[in-house]
């Protein structure tokens, strides 16, 4: 694939312009045939029983479809599960590469709410474009992370360094860095959607609500390592405990106990990839349940 690396602000919002129907047509075979499906969706989970229109999906996938040095999870519009493996996306347990920024390593990559698809890689924000186009912003250091936070805005946080590690920007398509916060603890992990931005460090998730202060929302029992900001508000959230739903309240519901991994939303379904287990699950229409919790 020959790109194009044009520095300067990010690129407007839209839908990149990848391989995606092979993509998607890969990901339908891991789901159906190249993974070993739980023979009954169970009906309850931790403390909570699923309304009857949730669903959950297990997948594992055989040993050895799972490159070693692959980084990140992600899923894209069309419910396409993504990993990063040195310069390329791919289809997770599948060959199937959606995009390739050779010589260029991923070390990150998220989807923003827009649909943007957005990389980093070393110390620069990358936003794919059309015709192979790659627009770039300059980070403050290299090692940092991307995560969602709401319409075509992105969280960069992390970093080489204890120090840098502490640090939360808003990045704007426009190219701006805006630096919000500078926390005592480190950033594991940020998320958000249209009502509500969290921000886990240590135990705690910190919420960010336009027009109200960071507050401290919730205090786990074990250190968080992933979240997923939900759709009706409130937040998934795993610790090596399992994974768990903290609703707009911050009353917390068990859900997946003993279960861990990286955690994404969209806006019908939850998504768990733990890679140490190979193991994927999908919990779909997770309005539903939330709307029960809320």
């Amino acid at each position: 694939m020959t790109t194009t690396h044009v520095s300067g602000a990010l690129a407007a919002p839209h839908r990149c312009v990848f391989p995606a129907a092979l993509a998607v047509i890969a990901t339908l075979a891991v789901w159906l045939t190249a993974a070993i499906a739980d023979p009954v969706p169970p009906t309850s989970t931790g403390d909570i029983t699923l309304p009857k229109d949730v669903r959950i999906d297990s997948l594992v996938l055989p040993d050895g479809t799972v490159a070693p040095g692959t980084v990140g999870f992600g899923v894209n519009a069309n419910g396409v599960p993504v990993v990063a493996d040195g310069t390329q996306l791919r289809v997770l347990g599948d060959t199937q590469t959606i995009l390739d920024i050779a010589p260029r390593k991923i070390d990150d990559f998220s989807w923003m709410l827009a649909q943007q698809l957005l990389l980093i890689s070393g110390d620069r924000l990358i936003s794919p474009g059309q015709k192979g186009q790659l627009r770039e912003l300059a980070l403050p250091m290299n090692g940092m992370k991307v995560r969602r936070a709401s319409g075509s805005d992105a969280y960069i946080f992390g970093g080489a360094g204890e120090t840098a590690s502490h640090d939360l920007y808003l990045a704007k398509p426009s190219g701006k860095m805006i630096k919000l916060a500078s926390l005592p603890t480190p950033i594991a992990d940020a998320s958000g959607f249209e009502l509500d931005s969290y921000l886990a460090t240590g135990k705690r998730l910190l919420r960010i609500a336009k027009g109200r202060p960071v507050e401290i929302f919730l205090e786990a029992d074990a250190d968080i390592t992933s979240i997923a900001a939900a759709v009706a508000g409130g937040v998934y959230f795993s610790t090596s405990d399992g994974v768990s739903y903290a609703n707009r309240r911050g009353s917390i519901f068990p859900f997946l106990p003993g279960f861990t991994g990286i955690l994404r939303t969209d806006a019908v379904s939850l998504y768990v990839w733990n890679a140490a287990e190979r193991r994927l699950l999908r919990i779909q229409g997770i309005s539903s349940l939330e709307a029960v919790l809320n």
